[in-house]
């Protein structure tokens, strides 16, 4: 995807004050949960989604102040992905199975904890060739 184009040091994939911040993810959802399966921009002060046409149909995101240990809010849209069963329910880039392609050597997140389990799993491919899989999670051990 970006492996014939020149990256800057700094490249973002998602920003959620972007024009369309979802341009480069396919989103995948539960089928089996569509009541409890979302994946939506949503105001940070007021849980609300941020375009009309994400109507939730009366759906509870989980608030911040109910989470414990939850830090401020921001200015900005975030992006929520709520399930009660995380590998079915997620957003992948590139959206086919190609790859990004991209060289930078540091990769950042910013995360804010609401108390709940969460998970994010990435390839990687060293200089050598090695392709292997990272995954973070805040429930397991091991």
């Amino acid at each position: 995807m970006f492996a014939q184009s020149v990256q800057p040091s700094l490249l973002s994939l998602f920003s959620s004050v972007g024009s369309d911040p979802l341009a480069l993810f396919a989103i995948h959802t539960d089928p089996d949960l569509p009541a409890d399966s979302h994946i939506a921009l949503l105001h940070d002060d007021s849980n609300i989604p941020v375009q009309e046409d994400q109507s939730l149909d009366g759906r509870d995101f989980v608030s911040p102040e109910d989470a414990e240990g939850s830090q401020g809010k921001t200015i900005h849209p975030v992006l929520n992905i709520q399930s009660p069963t995380l590998t079915t329910t997620y957003i992948r880039s590139p959206p086919s199975h190609q790859r990004l392609g991209i060289k930078l050597p540091w990769l950042h997140l910013q995360v804010r904890n609401l108390g709940r389990p969460w998970s994010i799993e990435f390839g990687v491919t060293d200089p050598g060739g090695q392709s292997g899989v990272v995954r973070c999670s805040t429930f397991q051990a091991r």
